[in-house]
């Protein structure tokens, strides 16, 4: 209840102003305003109505959740979850993403004097980039250096959070790259020495992660939820505390230190699924619940026929 009373504080035509608000005044009088409309909901919000709302909520997912034969789930993390949340683990498939690994093929690393490391994705504070630029603020070597490859998505509540990243830097040798469009993914990483996932949020099976293993690029990843299962700690790269920069400096200046560990973790870096193969996983997955499926109304049918005739 309490991830979701805020939302169910919103009374109706609300976004529409807040929306048509951005247009009009600056971030600090908007983020003022919503913080005022939030207190003042709050004291007159009913707990005993929100709670109904959740509560019949839960019952309408649940509904749904029954008439479904089978779950997949693209990580442990995920399964675990769903079990959990009261799913049988019997109903629940592991199936890891594919991806077009023809974007990756004879990706080439360039030569360069300084180690290059590198975010890429969105620009909102789950993500944790927050965390990656303080703790490269801290890195004194010039022979490192961090790229910021992504855009700030217009998610309401966080107008104010490129702004503050960018007032954050103190390291000259960290630079946002701007935007890309996906066909350029390959070239990116062709740049880039080392993958940093800083997440604060319980990541389920990033993608980027697995185009980062395509391009022969180790990760240093937080170690959450489902990150844990792709970056193996010392193997295929790095694992830090999330949310603590000074964990992620540490393992930053390690990898500076010992810059001949970026070919040992290459090594160990695991296949990746290409999208046929994923096609053909789900295929057979799909084949197998319509066999099943086939069966029992086939012997449901029998049944019926039995008891009709007895």
């Amino acid at each position: 209840p309490g991830c979701l009373s805020g939302l169910l504080n919103i009374k109706k035509g609300i976004k529409e102003f807040y929306l048509f608000g951005k247009t009009l005044l600056p971030n600090t009088v908007l983020i003022w305003l919503k913080k005022a409309y939030f207190l003042c909901t709050r004291k007159i919000f009913s707990a005993s109505a929100g709670v109904k709302k959740l509560i019949e909520r839960k019952h309408k997912i649940n509904a749904v959740l029954d008439k479904i034969d089978l779950f997949v789930a693209p990580s442990a993390c995920l399964s675990n979850d769903f079990i959990e949340y009261g799913i049988p683990a019997g109903k629940i498939r592991l199936v890891r993403h594919g991806l077009n690994s023809a974007l990756f093929q004879n990706i080439q690393k360039g030569a360069s004097n300084k180690i290059k490391f590198a975010f890429i994705g969105t620009f909102l504070p789950a993500k944790g980039l927050h965390v990656l630029i303080e703790s490269f603020n801290k890195i004194k070597e010039n022979n490192a250096q961090l790229k910021l490859y992504g855009r700030l998505y217009p998610y309401t509540g966080f107008e104010d959070y490129l702004p503050r990243l960018k007032k954050s830097i103190k390291n000259e040798n960290i630079r946002f790259m701007g935007g890309f469009d996906y066909p350029e993914i390959a070239k990116i990483f062709s740049e880039i020495d080392i993958l940093i996932v800083p997440s604060i949020w319980r990541e389920n099976s990033p993608l980027v992660i697995q185009e980062a293993f395509l391009s022969r690029t180790p990760v240093i990843a937080s170690r959450i939820a489902g990150l844990p299962e792709l970056v193996t700690d010392g193997l295929n790269g790095l694992l830090f505390n999330p949310g603590d920069p000074d964990d992620l400096q540490e393992k930053i200046q390690y990898i500076i230190d010992k810059p001949e560990l970026i070919e040992e973790f290459k090594k160990n870096i695991p296949k990746v699924k290409n999208i046929k193969e994923n096609a053909s996983g789900i295929e057979e997955i799909y084949n197998t619940l319509i066999s099943a499926s086939a069966k029992n109304l086939a012997i449901q049918g029998a049944r019926e026929y039995n008891k009709s005739i007895s």
